[in-house]
Formats: C-alpha cells, sequence, structure tokens
C-alpha cells in the first residue's frame, strides 16, 4: 500500500473517531454548527459543503483537514502503525504533545521538541513496533479520564497493530 493510501486510512479512522453521522453515515453538524473535531476554516468549509448537501466533498475535505493536520509527525516513524498513533495523539493534543508521548515512552527528557537523539531511539525501538505503541499508550494514558477517552484508545490500538508489519521469526509469520 502506498503511502498517500496509508495517509488516507489513518485520516479517515481518526475522522470517524470524531465525527457524529446521521442513520445515512453522512457527516453532521454539532449544535454550535461546526462539525466536531474539525477548528477553524476547515470546519466553516465542511459545514458549508454540508448546508449544500454536498455530502461526498464534504467527506473529503474533512480527511483532507485530518490528514494535513497530522501530517506534522511524518517522517517521525517508519512504522505505520506507530505512526498511526502518533497521528492521533496529534490530533488530539498537538504535535508538541505528539513528541512528548514519544519522549515518556522511550524514557527521554520531556521538552515538546523530539531532537534527532529521539528520533534515533525511536527507530532503534521501531523493530518491537507493539511494544512501543504499548508505551505510547502507557505515556498517553496520563491524560485519559473518561471511558471515551479508553474506548478510543482501545480502537487506536487496535488499528495500529492491524497497520504494523507482519515480519519473519523462524518458521512462522510473528506479529512484532
Amino acid at each position: 500500500m502506498n503511502d498517500a493510501a496509508l495517509r488516507q486510512i489513518m485520516a479517515t479512522h481518526i475522522l470517524n473517531f470524531e465525527a457524529r453521522r446521521d442513520r445515512a453515515g453522512r457527516l453532521c453538524l454539532d449544535k454550535s454548527g461546526d462539525v466536531p473535531g474539525l477548528r477553524g476554516a476547515a470546519s466553516k468549509k465542511v459545514a458549508r459543503l454540508l448546508a449544500a448537501g454536498f455530502f461526498d466533498k464534504a467527506e473529503a475535505a474533512a480527511t483532507e483537514a485530518v490528514a494535513r493536520y497530522t501530517d506534522k509527525v511524518v517522517g517521525v516513524a517508519r512504522d505505520p502503525g506507530i505512526e498511526f498513533v502518533l497521528r492521533d495523539i496529534c490530533w488530539q493534543a498537538g504535535p508538541k504533545g505528539a513528541n512528548e508521548a514519544v519522549q515518556k515512552a522511550l524514557g527521554l527528557k520531556v521538552t515538546g521538541v523530539l531532537g534527532e537523539t529521539g528520533r534515533a531511539e525511536l527507530r532503534l525501538a521501531e523493530c518491537r513496533s507493539h511494544a512501543v505503541v504499548k508505551a505510547l499508550e502507557k505515556s498517553r494514558g496520563i491524560g485519559l479520564v473518561s471511558d471515551a477517552d479508553w474506548k478510543r484508545w482501545g480502537a487506536v490500538t487496535r488499528i495500529a497493530y492491524s497497520l504494523s508489519p507482519r515480519r519473519f521469526v523462524g518458521d512462522g509469520l510473528k506479529v512484532a
């Protein structure tokens, strides 16, 4: 699967965590007239498209807004599962929050800026992608308070595990 397709899949999942939908599965506005989870101009653009009845275009614009915002963490991880977790954290807590989660997970000094040392440590740890996702879960779990947060995080980790590549170990195939 190419990077553009993965980017689209990841953004769609993140949007689906936030979005409210009608019975036909179309995006809906909240009581304030905004699209839940979207901010600023992107929210207004999607709201205009929904009001005009362009539901497919609204969905595409909302997905692209999520993808564009979370592109800030692209290149931090090479593993697609870890990238998805970082995109979700970035969407929830911003790029600095994603960097802090990586630093906590790797046991580094938490500054919110992921330098070359942090990137190198993450690249070394990526061979154990599920362990990194679990460490990110633990570091991210500090801020999770509601049942909805934990439910979302459970979905995020399941998706991350499914996106992480499978590696050959011995005679069989084992998820790393």
